[in-house]
């Protein structure tokens, strides 16, 4: 392609930052590297950058990790420099055979992703997931795909302007990322960029269950609906799919969580448009694999059964993580680094089959306060997730289930939600051995 950049600054050097670095080099392009964490200066390094200095730059690509409106980058598109996310980039230098498939939400959108990647994988078409989910979209550069499904967040959706997906999926919207945003209205119009340039001959796949999805006006593409509205052809009851509001198929036959019953109605619907058939994806419900930290199985102690929603970073996810369970008395561990989110309401309208709240972390004693808002559930603080499963077994009588959903980020004591997951599934695990050994 004709790039037309003189001299590009890459801001952020991550795996996203890499993935610009090697097109740059590749096509010849001059260029700089900021990374704040790095300290490093010489070559094409800089360590710092003032608002004159960024001047020189006529583009800058931005990590999804580096604030969009960092008063630097405010300054520079003031000024006519374009600051543009990886996923922009990566879009300038993709094959023009790919056609493109985008995906946003405030929750469930990696289980998505890869489930649409899946579902083409399978339907025998050359197919990446890439975005959000962990592999920037530069790195399709050179590759001729059929496919690529791509998971956007809010941030790299803030830093597009000729990107164009052929489908583009929301899930849903709920408060989230308040903390970088500043208001709900930023963090949704951030979102709705995932249709910018779409025209009736794509698709806009959309929540119908959402009256503020459903209600959409500025949407050019061709708008398919799904989940329970009357413009939906696929809708779920209970755990049976509909289509034409007649049995397609009962997904409770299947080893399928019911937090993910909803995403697999979506298939259905993202099959209709790129005319797979629904009895082909029928017969592949079996072999999908679903990931892990999403209202996950672990065990059994006794007769209490753990989940796993380490995923659940905010209210709306780990709501419907609850909703999805079939229990009648939950103990609840929830807490973590809070995103300016408000728990006073989601405390006092918690779903009556959690009777237990253990609240730890860096926002776990706010949490903790708020039980004069529900006074039918018990609540406990602990200052780490570490103390909270060393002390578990006092607090777990009257519980036929435990289940981690923080509703909170992970930064205050893991590196990631993942980190987090794995440390609670290995605490119950050795949990379990140690109530086994005192059996024998």
């Amino acid at each position: 392609m004709d790039f037309a950049y003189k001299n590009v600054l890459i801001w952020g050097y991550g795996i996203s930052g890499h993935a610009v670095e090697k097109i740059l080099i590749d096509i010849d392009a001059e260029y700089k590297i900021l990374d704040e964490s790095l300290k490093i200066s010489g070559g094409n390094f800089i360590s710092h950058i003032s608002k004159k200095d960024i001047l020189q730059f006529d583009l800058v690509v931005l990590s999804p990790a580096v604030d969009y409106n960092r008063k630097e980058l405010v300054y520079a598109r003031d000024k006519g420099v374009e600051v543009i996310s990886e996923i922009e980039f990566g879009y300038m230098f993709l094959e023009p055979q790919t056609q493109i498939i985008a995906v946003t939400g405030t929750n469930g959108k990696t289980t998505t992703t890869h489930l649409i990647y899946q579902l083409l994988e399978r339907s025998g078409y050359r197919v990446a997931e890439m975005g959000n989910i962990g592999k920037p979209l530069s790195d399709a550069y050179g590759i001729k795909y059929d496919y690529i499904v791509i998971e956007l967040s809010s941030f790299q959706l803030l830093g597009v302007s000729t990107f164009r997906s052929d489908i583009s999926i929301f899930l849903n919207i709920a408060a989230d990322h308040i903390d970088r945003h500043k208001t709900f209205e930023n963090y949704f119009n951030a979102k709705l960029n995932i249709f910018n340039n779409q025209n009736r001959s794509n698709y806009a796949i959309i929540n119908g269950e959402d009256e503020r999805l459903r209600n959409l006006k500025k949407v050019n593409a061709t708008k398919v609906y799904y989940g329970n509205c009357p413009k939906s052809k696929y809708k779920l009851d209970g755990s049976v799919i509909l289509k034409d509001n007649k049995e397609l198929c009962d997904l409770s036959t299947y080893t399928i969580p019911p937090v993910l019953y909803q995403d697999i109605t979506l298939l259905f619907v993202v099959g209709d448009v790129l005319d797979i058939l629904a009895s082909d994806i029928i017969e592949m419900l079996p072999t999908f694999e679903f990931l892990p930290h999403r209202c996950e199985y672990v065990t059994k102690i006794n007769s209490i059964t753990f989940y796993n929603d380490s995923k659940a970073t905010n209210i709306h996810a780990s709501k419907a993580c609850i909703d999805s369970i079939n229990s009648s008395h939950i103990l609840l561990l929830l807490g973590g680094k809070n995103k300016e989110l408000n728990f006073k309401e989601f405390i006092a309208n918690i779903p009556d089959k959690v009777n237990k709240i253990i609240a730890f972390g860096a926002y776990g004693k706010q949490i903790y306060k708020l039980k004069k808002y529900n006074n039918k559930i018990t609540f406990y603080y602990y200052k780490t997730l570490a103390e909270a499963m060393e002390k578990l077994p006092n607090v777990w009588d009257g519980v036929d289930t435990v289940l981690l959903s923080p509703a909170c980020a992970s930064f205050d004591e893991f590196m990631s939600y993942a980190a987090r997951g794995d440390y609670y599934k290995n605490s119950v695990i050795q949990l379990r051995d140690k109530y086994d050994k005192e059996k024998i």
